[in-house]
């Protein structure tokens, strides 16, 4: 079997491991329509360091720590809202070959990240998980010294496309540290694990089948990122 053939049983593998369950449609209520509508923007603003400056003055946010590990090309912002009292972490979407590199990387492995323990058989998309261990110990020291700073602020994560699977690893982590982390926001985020790895995340977001829960993913109308 050639690469190319190898590399698309391993994606096949890891989808067919969790066949999506079609939910019926709901409206939005409005609130929770501006509250999506406000944090898509942070993506797109972190995709690149701002330095001193802020690349959409109408968002009303400051600029806190920006990270870019280069070894597996991952970025991040760590963002101040003062009007809402927020330490908000921008995570930005496929940019660049390596970041291809780590979309394709869709070998199924233990979940294995600090501070997470993940019951049953967890498994998730290796390069999620590469490009999010990269990257944990700077987000996790930024958030901290962010909230030592600001008291009382809580903790919301946005990410967009591979940015939306490295959002919803770093609200694992976040929702098992000592954070008031009320959100999470993902927009075209692809499926990043197994069943008991959703229902893990469901169980630290609140989500159950009557509840919507603090975790928000935007799809497609037809469900696909």
């Amino acid at each position: 079997m050639g690469p190319r053939m190898l590399l698309f049983g391993l994606v096949a593998a890891l989808v067919a491991a969790t066949p999506l369950r079609r939910q019926q449609r709901t409206t939005v209520d409005p609130a929770v329509y501006e509250k999506l509508v406000s944090y898509a923007a942070f993506p797109r603003l972190s995709a690149t360091d701002p330095g001193s400056s802020v690349p959409d003055p109408n968002c009303n946010v400051t600029l806190f720590r920006y990270i870019n590990q280069q070894s597996t090309d991952t970025q991040a912002a760590v963002w101040l809202r003062e009007s809402t009292r927020e330490v908000i972490i921008g995570i930005p979407g496929t940019d660049g070959l390596r970041d291809d590199l780590t979309d394709v990387k869709a070998l199924p492995i233990p979940y294995i990240s600090p501070s997470v323990r993940c019951p049953g058989i967890c498994l998730v998309h290796a390069g999620f998980l590469l490009a999010w261990n990269s990257i944990e110990g700077q987000v996790i020291e930024a958030v901290s010294s962010a909230l030592e700073q600001n008291p009382g602020f809580s903790v919301a994560v946005s990410g967009h496309s591979l940015g939306g699977a490295i959002a919803n690893l770093a609200f694992a982590r976040l929702r098992n540290g000592p954070f008031n982390t009320t959100g999470a926001y993902t927009y075209g985020q692809p499926r990043v694990g197994n069943r008991e790895f959703a229902n893990y995340i469901d169980s630290l977001s609140g989500t159950t089948d009557s509840e919507a829960g603090s975790y928000y993913r935007v799809t497609h109308a037809e469900g696909e990122p």
